[in-house]
């Protein structure tokens, strides 16, 4: 045995004697190396490519994924009969063979979900934990190629999937394939540039992948009159270059596009036959939508409009050309009686036209389109059919931005709706050159003046308007008051007659003037003797009897005795002075306006000490007629609907600062009446929210009105919400009257 050992070491003891120590035995890395080599090309020789050994030395240990007990146990054998192997320790998992040997990755809107096969589970669990996954199926298999190569094609799937919208990559042994759509145009360029440059061992297969899909496919171009700009997308570059090498006329084309795919069928003709129809426009757009082609804009003629709507719409194209430019551009709306509103002059489109068409009782037909509306056309319009709205008949006219209004009030809120708006609500830009609009017929016209015998002097019946009114009222003096309502029907120098008539009040101690529609009637006690001459001498001179006037006059308070004097005095006057008549107070129970007064004390002459009166044992409150003024100014105010907070707060703007002012003003008539300040909103939002909003802005209001001189105690601010609409709230303009600040007051004579 001896013997056969040096037999077998005799040549390399040679060496050793020969050399140095260094050359006793191989190197540990020189026998791994050799060992490992070796093996692995007797495992690729037997079949068992899926086979990796591992060496310590002479010893190795066998991993992979056989598909079998008997295939693993082949494997091994094959390592362990190579010489110099000392042993071979199996760590073969057993699995079932997969062929092909596959590894799909699957992108759904942008998201990567893994499925296939995996060597082994170290590499199962390396993918299957990868960031980002919508999801891994992958499961041990037989049958790979070799190990290292496959996990490089693995990683290089999962970073192309990456580039795809929707699609599929996948390895199929060591082959890979693409199909599917691009995320966009720079991951497509990515992703070209990744399949010219594998991973080793890794071949690349089939590739199908389009462009970015879009769906619905947009592609328009702009022109201006000096430049088309083209924008959207294109499926390919060979589609770009068509486009600018369009019959254009010599037009600059700017193209912006992008590479996608989704592209109707006849994309390419289309898009160039629409581009060289647009240029023969004055302006427009050209489209394509999906399925839907559309040229819109102005031809400068009507020959070029038949010759470009004739030519695409054998294409299919929807043409809208805009009609031709009016010089004059007016439109006007007439409103007959019964309701019918006859529309004329011009619309900037059809559409426009359909939207008046909507208002009740439009006739259209007479109403033509054309170009060349002014910036305010449909503001104008709009607000002139608001005001055609409040007239029983009438016309509204907008030309250029010049508004006229005529008619006849549909009813005297209509008149002071319609008058408020005027004053506060003309829209910006809009000029109003007339406005003739008269308040509404009354059957039977009824004006009554009444002087009280405090002196106070009221209106009361019917007025033309608010003109007239105020310069009546302004006549009568301090503390006069009106409840009139407006009407129209009023006959002849009616104006003037009323005039006249309150003339006439300053000579009565207490009367009326009254008209009741066949003529003037004045009755009451003349303030003097010398006061009811003065009366009937200006009636006869005026020639009012024969006019239709009455004059019925009581006879005036008898003139104050003289009280005896305690020393000597000059003596009074012959006559008391005629500058003024005396205030003679009435007691609880007033008499009738044409009978005499009760005895009452008269203060003395003037320059002559009188007996001083009794002192009164209360206040005198605001008087009916006071109060109903108040009432009647904070309604018309209410109705501006001008008093404006910043959105969805309780901030009050800088342009309610005039109409807070105004509305103090009118609360100073009526000192003695409590004020509601209701607060109201829209139906948008959270109905809780909406009434804590009303409140907080009421409560503004009242704050703003106490900062004017308001009294506190006189305030009660009051929040409804949504609760109370006045319009509807389905249209911007309902919404608009339905935020509002309502100011309202109570009647000191009737408040508890």
């Amino acid at each position: 045995m001896i013997r056969d050992l040096l037999k077998w070491v005799a040549p390399g003891a040679v060496t050793v004697l020969g050399g140095t120590a260094a050359a006793l035995a191989m190197s540990a890395g020189t026998v791994t190396e050799d060992l490992s080599s070796r093996s692995a090309t007797a495992l690729a020789a037997g079949g068992f490519s899926w086979a990796q050994p591992v060496f310590s030395s002479r010893n190795a240990v066998l991993t992979g994924t056989a598909s079998s007990a008997r295939e693993r146990d082949a494997a091994v054998a094959r390592v362990a009969e190579l010489p110099g192997v000392r042993s071979v320790a199996p760590a073969v998992t057993v699995a079932p063979l997969a062929v092909p040997y596959r590894l799909d990755a699957k992108v759904e809107a942008g998201r990567v979900s893994l499925s296939g096969s995996m060597p082994n589970a170290e590499l199962q669990s390396h993918f299957a934990h990868r960031p980002g996954l919508a999801g891994a199926a992958l499961r041990i298999r037989s049958g790979q190629p070799d190990e290292a190569v496959w996990q490089r094609g693995a990683d290089f799937v999962l970073a192309q999937a990456t580039h795809l919208a929707q699609g599929q990559v996948s390895l199929v042994g060591t082959r890979l394939d693409v199909a599917g759509s691009a995320a966009s145009e720079r991951a497509l360029g990515e992703l070209q540039l990744a399949l010219a440059a594998l991973p080793a061992g890794i071949e690349l297969g089939q590739v199908a992948v389009e462009p970015v899909r879009i769906n619905p496919y947009r592609w328009e171009a702009t022109f201006d009159g000096t430049r088309i700009a083209v924008s959207g997308h294109a499926p390919a570059t060979a589609a770009i270059e068509r486009l600018r090498l369009a019959e254009v006329g010599g037009v600059p084309i700017a193209t912006g596009l992008s590479l996608a795919s989704g592209a109707p069928p006849g994309f390419d003709d289309l898009a160039r036959q629409l581009l060289e129809q647009l240029a023969r426009l004055e302006h427009g757009t050209a489209s394509i939508v999906g399925d839907e082609s559309r040229l819109t804009g102005a031809a400068p003629s009507l020959a070029v409009a038949q010759a470009v709507t004739e030519t695409l719409s054998g294409a299919g194209s929807i043409v809208e050309l805009a009609p031709p430019a009016i010089a004059d551009y007016w439109v006007s709306a007439s409103k007959q009686p019964g309701g019918v509103v006859v529309f004329d002059g011009y619309a900037p489109d059809a559409a426009t036209r359909e939207a008046f068409g909507q208002t009740a009782g439009a006739d259209v037909n007479w109403l033509k389109l054309g170009r060349g509306a002014p910036a305010v056309y449909r503001v104008g319009v709009d607000f002139g059919l608001d005001l055609l709205a409040h007239l029983s008949e009438g016309r509204m006219a907008l030309r250029g931005n010049i508004l006229t209004l005529s008619g006849v009030a549909a009813s005297t809120a209509d008149f002071r709706a319609l008058r408020a708006s005027l004053d506060a609500a003309l829209p910006q830009g809009i000029v109003l050159a007339m406005s003739e609009v008269k308040a509404p017929v009354a059957a039977r016209y009824a004006f009554t003046i009444t002087r009280a015998a405090d002196g106070t002097t009221t209106l009361s019946g019917m007025l033309p308007g608010p003109e007239l009114e105020a310069s009546l009222l302004a006549a009568a003096g301090e503390g006069a008051a009106s409840s009139v309502t407006y009407a129209s029907g009023e006959p002849t120098n009616f104006a003037a007659s009323a005039e006249q008539a309150l003339h006439f009040m300053a000579w009565l101690q207490a009367g009326t003037a009254h008209f009741s529609g066949d003529g003037w009637r004045l009755a009451g006690t003349p303030a003097s003797t010398i006061d009811k001459g003065a009366i009937e001498t200006e009636f006869a001179v005026r020639g009012l009897a024969q006019a239709g006037w009455q004059l019925a006059l009581t006879a005036p308070p008898p003139p104050p005795a003289p009280e005896p004097a305690e020393s000597p005095a000059e003596p009074p006057p012959a006559e008391p002075p005629v500058a003024e008549a005396p205030v003679v107070p009435i007691p609880a129970e007033s008499p009738a306006a044409d009978e005499p007064p009760a005895a009452a004390e008269t203060p003395a002459p003037v320059d002559t000490p009188a007996t001083p009166a009794a002192p009164a044992t209360a206040a005198v409150p605001a008087t009916p007629a006071g109060f109903a003024a108040c009432q009647a100014q904070l309604q018309v105010l209410s109705a501006h609907n001008a008093i404006l907070f910043q959105s969805g707060a309780a901030v009050l703007t800088a342009s309610a600062e005039p109409e807070l002012d105004a509305f103090a003003a009118a609360l100073a008539a009526c000192p003695d009446a409590a004020v509601h300040v209701e607060g109201h909103t829209d139906s948008d939002g959270e109905a809780r929210a909406n009434l804590a909003l009303s409140v907080a802005r009421a409560e503004a209001v009242v704050n703003a009105l106490i900062a004017r001189g308001v009294a506190p105690a006189r305030l009660y601010a009051i929040g409804y919400g949504e609760s109370r609409p006045i319009a509807d709230n389905a249209s911007a303009e309902g919404k608009r009257q339905n935020r509002r600040i309502v100011v309202s007051v109570a009647d000191p004579a009737t408040a508890e």
